[in-house]
């Protein structure tokens, strides 16, 4: 029997909006971010999948959600065998980065 192990980027969240540093910060998926969903979901469709992996962070539990919810499985936490949390920022947490420069273009 082969495992396949899927690694999968939480959707658009304010953070990526925003260009600010995420680490710890827990902030909520965008709109864009709810339609990436639901090409996520649909990409994943046809896979059969065992488990489901994430943080507790907002944006990954929600990212999670597509894939774990309509196959009626848990969503298992950090700690069950892999680590899953995004490292931490430290003191950048939350803040602006690349020099402040405001909302990315390329998500507008």
């Amino acid at each position: 029997m082969t495992t396949k192990i899927f690694l999968v980027r939480h959707a658009e969240a304010e953070g990526n909006l925003f260009r600010v540093a995420h680490g710890q910060y827990d902030s909520v998926i965008t709109p864009q971010g709810y339609r990436q969903l639901a090409y996520l979901r649909e990409r994943f469709r046809e896979e059969q999948l065992d488990a489901v992996y994430g943080s507790d962070l907002t944006r990954t539990h929600t990212t999670a959600s597509a894939l774990y919810v309509p196959r009626n499985l848990p969503l298992c936490p950090p700690g069950a065998g892999i680590p899953t949390s995004a490292p931490a920022a430290g003191d950048q947490a939350g803040r602006l980065g690349a020099a402040e420069l405001g909302p990315d273009p390329a998500y507008g």
